[in-house]
This record gives C-alpha cells, structure tokens and sequence, in this order.
C-alpha cells in the first residue's frame, strides 16, 4: 500500500468503512488529503484524536453515514449470541430472529455520492463494509461513462 501512496502523492484516499483509521492514518504520511467514511461517530472520534496526536499535515474528511448501493435507511442490529454487527433495511428485519437486538438507525450515501463529494481526478479506494463491497461498486462499476 506505501509504494501506492508514494505512486500517486496528489491522489484523495478514500477509506470507505474506516472503522478506527488504520488506513487513513498510515495513508496521512504519504496524502494530503483523507476521506474517513463509518456510521459510527465513535470511530470517526478515535480517528481523528489519533490524526492530532500523530500531527499530520493532511486534511482529514470525516462522513458520518453507512455506505450503501443507494440512499436508504439502515438499522444496525446484532443477534444476543453473536459478537459485532451489520445493517440492514426495516423490512431485512422482520425477517430476522426475535432475539436480535436492535439500537441505531443509519442514512447511507453511495460511493457517487462520496466520489462527487471528493471531486478529485485521482482518488485510492480502501473499502471494508462487511462483506457488501460488491454491492457498494456494482452501479458505479456498470456506468459506461465513469465519473471518476
């Protein structure tokens, strides 16, 4: 990943599910400017205490939403046996466990949105969203004309 940063110096880093910021803050040595995307205020929290006691001389962008194939609301949920997490839609759960616990709900962007936000030329996309990467990329994979 360093010889990638080093690569293209001018490039946004775009860290889609950045839970506590491994990446965007090993990319803050190499970039001057980081996209932190996660539903949780928490992480997006931890990120950025660690970007000012690293004293980093890029420019953080912290986006508090959940990062979908389109704009919807998701609930965060976990089942009472299972450690961690996911999301899904309203309707998703009706279908789940009566056990599930139930506790936040979430707007989504997608990576358009993020992509229109950034608007750079050159961007380097860190992506970790639970096992949904697929479904995040898959419209913007399938435009012929890419915006980015």
């Amino acid at each position: 990943m360093i010889q990638i940063f080093k690569n293209y110096p001018s490039a946004t880093f775009i860290d889609l599910g950045a839970n506590v910021g491994v990446f965007s803050l090993l990319a803050s040595n190499f970039m001057k400017r980081i996209v932190s995307v996660d539903p949780l205020i928490e992480y997006l929290g931890f990120i950025r205490t660690s970007k000012n006691l690293q004293s980093t001389q890029a420019e953080f962008v912290y986006i508090n939403n959940a990062i979908s194939d389109k704009r919807q609301k998701l609930i965060r949920y976990s089942s009472q046996n299972v450690d961690g997490f996911s999301f899904v839609t309203k309707e998703e759960l009706l279908d789940l466990e009566e056990n599930v616990i139930k506790d936040l709900a979430f707007d989504t962007v997608t990576f358009q949105d993020i992509l229109e936000y950034v608007n750079d030329k050159e961007v380097i996309l860190k992506i970790d969203v639970e096992g949904h990467e697929c479904k995040v990329l898959k419209e913007y994979l399938l435009q012929k004309n890419k915006v980015k």
